[in-house]
């Protein structure tokens, strides 16, 4: 059997291991979630990424570059504008769902649930701007 001062290696080792797993899974989400909202804000990064990909990958004829550059750009165009005609169905929707759990909690936890929602709310609206 090992001794506590034979162990203090091996548990050395485990505790940086799994600190700097931790900060590597931190920094991960950190990243990401920096990059869906770069994305979210500005969606021609998203369709510069995506032709960049098919041109490097694909290794694309000039006549090839133009088309997929065009079709990408004209379905862009059309995803934003169902986004656009969508967002009211989507607010009403959530508005609802937020009414029905509202319903189903004691007065207590529905001042918890209208402040974390108004908190949601406007943190959306922070990471718009």
């Amino acid at each position: 059997m090992m001794s506590f001062n034979s162990a203090k290696p091996w548990l050395l080792l485990l505790a940086v291991f799994v600190a700097g797993a931790m900060v590597g899974g931190i920094v991960t989400r950190h990243i990401a979630v920096r990059t869906i909202e770069g994305v979210i804000r500005n969606p021609e990064i998203l369709r510069t990424l995506v032709e960049e990909r098919l041109l490097r990958d694909l290794d694309l004829t000039p006549k090839q570059q133009n088309s997929v550059a065009r079709i990408l750009k004209n379905t862009q165009a059309e995803l934003t504008q169902r986004r656009q005609e969508l967002r009211p169905q989507i607010q009403k929707l959530l508005k609802e769902m937020r009414q029905e759990i509202a319903a189903e909690l004691s007065d207590t936890q529905r001042a918890k649930f209208d402040k974390l929602a108004d908190e949601n709310i406007a943190l959306l609206r922070e990471r718009k701007e």
